[in-house]
C-alpha cells in the first residue's frame, strides 16, 4: 500500500484525498436522507393505523395528517361579516 501511495506527489495525494472524502460525505448524506424519508413514512403509517384503531373517520385522519405536515390552511369557522363600501 505504501508503494502505491509513494507514486503520488504531495499535491496529487491531497487532491485524491479530497475527492475520496467528498465522495464518502456525499454517500453518507444520501444514506441518511433515505433513512430519514423511510422513517417518516413508517411513522405516518403507524399514526394512520392508530387512528383507524381508535375509530376515527377518514376526514378526521386527513385533517390530522394535513395539520401535522403543515399543509393545512387555517380556516376561521366564524368569519367577520363583509363590510359594505357604499359611497354617498
Amino acid at each position: 500500500m505504501s508503494e502505491f501511495l509513494q507514486k503520488f506527489s504531495g499535491g496529487e495525494l491531497l487532491a485524491v484525498s479530497f475527492w475520496v472524502i467528498m465522495g464518502v460525505t456525499w454517500l453518507t448524506w444520501i444514506v441518511a436522507e433515505q433513512w430519514r424519508r423511510g422513517r417518516k413514512v413508517e411513522l405516518e403509517i403507524m399514526l394512520k393505523q392508530e387512528m383507524l384503531q381508535r375509530g376515527m373517520s377518514a376526514d378526521d385522519i386527513v385533517k390530522v395528517l394535513q395539520a401535522s405536515s403543515g399543509r393545512s390552511k387555517p380556516t376561521d369557522l366564524n368569519p367577520p361579516p363583509p363590510t359594505s363600501t357604499v359611497s354617498p
